[in-house]
């Protein structure tokens, strides 16, 4: 399942995205030759232009789909907005796409909304022929997109998934501050994996990535500080795993560590709970994959009503349901089992919890971009885990703990429903464990660790680290042969 704040950014136009003026200057001047319906300023228009081409040429080259993906809604991102560097209207962008499907540049669908539904899809183009044949007779294909570097990094989006302005404060300032930090910190180094081109390109999912992106934003989700937050927009986050343990950071040998049940773990922390020793996605006699029944997990904390748990369920993991003898599952037979071995933290299912464990767990992160530039040791956030050198593997544990420590067992928050955003907006506010309720008889029948165990005090369990010797092995053999 996608997470709520999940990076939805890659097929949508992006406003900060643009052709390069330079570079392609004969080619905006050859297509509004074509393009006599637009009208307007001229130099408004041609960075209306920019923009739509750089980002229906981007989407092209790097998409899933190829396709770019825009809105309408002319209630939208401003002009002046901290997201549009060139003040791009929504009028504009609409006109041109519009004279570029007229004239057979692209293919477009038009979106709709439906207010029963309060639902909808945004529009869609993609470039026909004679439009990727003009780019590529000016060279437009190969390095033709520009970010602005202006390009706001902390960025909060509605219920809709709509970017929305907001105010400066200290804690969006000292957020920006601490990315801008990182992003600069780790242009010195150089992000790689251990492929040849051939195989690069031999991959439908790697040959489509941009090796260029590598800094880092941050999208916080329900126009709320205190929801989401994590790290997008570095290429290495859409690498699988398969090809993450590849990764070399200036050309030296990479780990990945990552924490185990992390939001379950967190919600037992949270609540002032030793965290159970056993898996804490092992459900007895329901013999699914652990990667289907963490899914199913995420879906419970993410959801707001076991119905819709259902439902996402059904849609997301489709064929996925089937047990070791062959016979299938139903969805809410796994639920009820969930919630029988979480009982003591199951008042948080269904309730849209997983947002405000995202917002910690990405200060978790933070916390652990700051040490790591202290150390002067690169590393790389994948939402949750990190990629660093393995022969710092024990700075990325000792870091990880530091952060659990401060983040969730000095300042536990306890009733994350009924903290209000601008008391859960700063981390440093929070003022002890909260103190939950658990009968001693009940207590006694737990099946308990050492709460300590979330530090990874006991053979670091909460830790999982891939160092998979044998295969990078393997894989440079292959390569060099």
């Amino acid at each position: 399942m996608r997470d709520d704040d999940e990076d939805d950014e890659d097929d949508a136009l992006n406003l900060a995205r643009s052709l390069d003026p330079v570079t392609s200057k004969m080619f905006v001047n050859e297509l509004l030759a074509k393009l006599d319906t637009v009208k307007g300023h001229r130099r408004k228009v041609e960075n209306a232009v920019l923009v739509v081409a750089g980002n229906l040429l981007y989407n092209w080259q790097h998409g899933e789909s190829g396709t770019t993906r825009y809105s309408r809604d002319h209630s939208g991102i401003t002009v002046s907005s901290r997201y549009n560097p060139r003040g791009v209207s929504t009028r504009k962008i609409e006109s041109i796409m519009d004279a570029l499907r007229d004239n057979g540049y692209i293919h477009h669908k038009m979106g709709f909304y439906s207010k029963p539904k309060k639902e909808g899809k945004q529009s869609r183009a993609k470039p026909k022929k004679p439009l990727l044949d003009l780019a590529l007779k000016h060279d437009l294909l190969v390095d033709s997109t520009l970010i602005d570097k202006s390009s706001e990094i902390i960025r909060l989006k509605n219920a809709e998934k709509q970017l929305i302005e907001y105010e400066d404060d200290e804690i969006t300032s000292a957020m920006r501050n601490d990315l801008a930090d990182w992003n600069n910190f780790m242009e010195q180094y150089d992000v790689d994996l251990w492929l040849s081109n051939a195989e690069i390109k031999a991959d439908e999912r790697l040959s489509k990535t941009d090796f260029a992106k590598t800094q880092l934003y941050r999208v916080f989700n329900r126009s709320s500080f205190s929801e989401g937050g994590r790290f997008y927009g570095h290429w290495l986050q859409q690498v699988e795993s398969k090809h993450r343990i590849l990764t070399q950071l200036n050309q030296k040998d990479t780990v990945e560590v990552d924490w185990s049940s992390l939001h379950p773990a967190m919600l037992y922390a949270l609540d002032g709970l030793p965290i159970p020793v056993e898996d804490l996605y092992f459900l007895p006699g329901i013999t699914l994959e652990r990667g289907v029944i963490k899914e199913i997990m995420l879906i419970i904390l993410n959801t707001e009503s076991q119905t819709g748990a259902v439902a996402a369920i059904n849609k997301n993991l489709k064929g996925k349901l089937t047990l070791s003898d062959g016979s299938s599952i139903k969805a809410k037979t796994i639920l009820d089992a969930l919630k029988r071995k979480h009982r003591y933290i199951s008042k948080h299912f269904y309730t849209g919890v997983a947002r405000r464990l995202q917002f910690l767990d990405s200060e978790m992160i933070r916390h652990i971009m700051k040490g790591f530039i202290r150390e002067h040791v690169p590393m790389v956030p994948i939402h949750d885990s990190i990629i660093t050198w393995r022969s710092c593997e024990h700075i990325a544990q000792k870091l990880m703990r530091e952060a659990v420590e401060t983040m969730l067992l000095q300042k536990g928050i306890g009733q994350l429903n009924t903290i209000k955003d601008d008391e859960l907006g700063w981390i440093d506010r929070y003022i002890g464990p909260s103190l939950r309720a658990v009968p001693e008889h009940e207590r006694r029948e737990m099946t308990i660790g050492d709460p300590t165990d979330l530090l990874g005090e006991k053979g670091d369990r909460f830790f999982e680290v891939s160092r998979d010797i044998e295969a990078r092995q393997n894989r440079r053999k292959k390569v060099r042969s």
